[in-house]
């Protein structure tokens, strides 16, 4: 025989695990609607203000971008005063831009040149340290090493050296770091160490003619 339906009464509708969970969230939703609906707006703001302060820093990237392709092209046709100008600019307004970084390097190549060498290696020297330009790291070395030179620092000139050899990684910028340690060394009087070097680079394979003329110059030094 079929067993007769059960009615559900009220009460037991009410014992139900489930739609007292179902009851209990409404009620709790209900409760806290204002503070829902404020943590809400709140993630809504966060979300436009990251997208504004991102479209700032990409903007202002832009416009350093652009100022700092002046000033290399400005520097390209030997317009040193607008070349100076245009970095100096690119340094102090967009001094946290990868463009203001690189901007240190140009700079102070330009007051070194210009015999500035005080404010030069204050560039120089603020660009490796937050260095991300490897083909820069070489010719900042070098330039740094021969301000030391001429405060008759030889002992500092090579160990700048040094440190960029420890800091390239391109084999090219290896040798030319490695040239120019070989003549410093020749000139403190180390001979034989300048005489490794120089023989080290001439048995590279594949070595440029470039430095391949720098070594057999020094090598002409070396055994004259």
């Amino acid at each position: 025989m079929l067993r007769p339906k059960k009615h559900l009464t009220r009460k037991d509708i009410q014992r139900d695990p489930f739609l007292e969970t179902v009851d209990q969230a409404q009620a709790h939703l209900e409760q806290n609607r204002n503070l829902y609906v404020m943590l809400g707006i709140g993630l809504i703001v966060i979300l436009i203000g990251f997208n504004i302060v991102n479209s700032k820093r990409q903007t202002h990237s832009v416009e350093a971008s652009s100022s700092l392709g002046q000033a290399l092209i400005a520097l390209e046709r030997d317009d040193l005063n607008t070349a100076r100008f245009q970095l100096e600019t690119v340094k102090n307004d967009f001094e946290n831009t990868e463009s203001g970084h690189l901007s240190n390097y140009y700079l102070g190549k330009l007051k070194y040149e210009s015999e500035e060498l005080e404010e030069a290696k204050v560039l120089l020297n603020k660009f490796l340290d937050n260095n991300s330009y490897d083909y820069l790291v070489g010719p900042a070395h070098i330039i740094l090493s021969d301000i030391m030179l001429r405060d008759d620092d030889l002992k500092q000139a090579i160990n700048i050296i040094n440190e960029g050899l420890r800091s390239v990684n391109k084999e090219s910028d290896k040798i030319t770091l490695e040239l120019q340690k070989a003549k410093l060394l020749l000139k403190n009087g180390d001979k034989a160490l300048s005489r490794s070097l120089i023989d080290n680079v001439l048995n590279e394979e594949n070595l440029g003619s470039d430095h391949k003329k720098v070594a057999e110059e020094i090598f002409g030094k070396l055994t004259s």
